[in-house]
């Protein structure tokens, strides 16, 4: 039976947000600055290696989908091969994949996204599924209600297949400097507000009449030293963060943007520019805090383990996931039967 809805099911709205705002830009997947298309190398091995054993007849579902990635490997895109089984994928934000169109009718219709869904209370029938698949998503849940309700939906000889954050990963070191870094820029002296302090002089400078209104303003003056100290506070942690300060260049490449905006198009225009840019560094810093909590060390995995034992899986196993070198996630399987 489907497990009924709990009070305590209740889900952030601005973590909703922040992830449908994601997805909307069309990337792929969570790691889209490391990938330019979907995963390859041994991330791609480990789901090939997974979906081998599919036939037609076959139903899997994927947890928490993003934009799926998974599903394109499934439906013979990005180097997978089309085994003819029907998919499902739920995902907790608003899903609107672009590729869809890269698909034909029949395609189509074996794939069935389902948004706005919780790991935590699938809306599917006991034992539906042959393959319960999730790619840096299902740690994101309540794991143990999430790992529960995957062992629900699977049939007696049912599988799992997860790729999961590893707290030691490089993506989740990053997320941890990149928060930190964002936690600056969003804070009262950080970057941004600096910068709307300096729109209206900014916007004033774009005519000679307002130059004249400039020269010797003292708020003026002050809130340009105040932006001259938030730039020598960035150089500072640009120096401390050496390799993963990207975040902040690029902050300072759109705040200069904006700064152009403010003298070619006035300040009210700038000032909009200027507020989605900050609301969407507070929506990147939910989703990287997300990500270094979430991420699972040793301990908690081998809890999950122990869980998954509990729930009648055997041949349980997790492993270190390494690409190129770098270690990624954690490989888990579990067979039920």
């Amino acid at each position: 039976m489907i497990r009924p809805i709990a009070e305590s099911d209740t889900v952030s709205p601005d973590r909703c947000a922040s992830w449908s705002h994601y997805w909307s830009s069309g990337v792929l997947h969570s790691c889209a600055g490391s990938f330019r298309g979907n995963y390859d190398g041994a991330i791609a091995s480990f789901w090939h290696e997974s979906f081998d054993t599919l036939e037609l007849q076959h139903r899997v579902l994927d947890v928490a989908s993003g934009n799926g990635a998974l599903p394109r490997l499934l439906l013979g895109l990005d180097g997978g091969s089309d085994r003819g089984c029907s998919i499902d994928a739920i995902d907790l934000a608003a899903l609107a994949p672009g590729w869809l169109t890269e698909l034909d009718d029949a395609q189509n219709a074996r794939l069935r996204l389902h948004s706005g869904v919780m790991a935590e209370r699938l809306p599917f029938a006991d034992a539906t599924f042959d393959l319960v698949i999730s790619q840096y998503g299902i740690e994101y849940a309540d794991l143990a209600v999430a790992l529960s309700e995957a062992a629900r939906v699977l049939r007696a000889q049912g599988r799992l297949r997860l790729v999961m954050h590893h707290a030691d990963a490089v993506p989740v070191r990053k997320g941890a400097v990149e928060a930190r870094l964002i936690e600056d820029l969003l804070g009262s002296s950080g970057l941004f507000v600096c910068a709307g302090s300096m729109l209206p002089w900014i916007a004033l400078a774009a005519t000679a009449d307002g130059r004249v209104q400039l020269h010797g303003n003292a708020k003026a003056n002050g809130d340009r030293a105040a932006f001259n100290a938030c730039q020598l506070r960035i150089d500072a942690a640009m120096a401390g963060a050496g390799d993963d300060a990207d975040v902040l260049h690029e902050a300072r490449d759109q705040v200069q943007q904006i700064f152009a905006l403010a003298q070619t198009e006035g300040l009210q225009r700038a000032n909009i520019g200027l507020q989605a840019l900050r609301q969407s560094y507070a929506e990147h810093l939910l989703r990287v805090r997300e990500l270094v909590a979430h991420a699972l060390d040793s301990a908690h995995m081998a809890e999950v383990m122990r869980q998954l034992d509990g729930l009648g899986f055997s041949l349980v196993s997790a492993t270190p996931l390494n690409y190129e070198a770098h270690l990624m996630g954690w490989m888990v399987r579990a067979d039920r039967g």
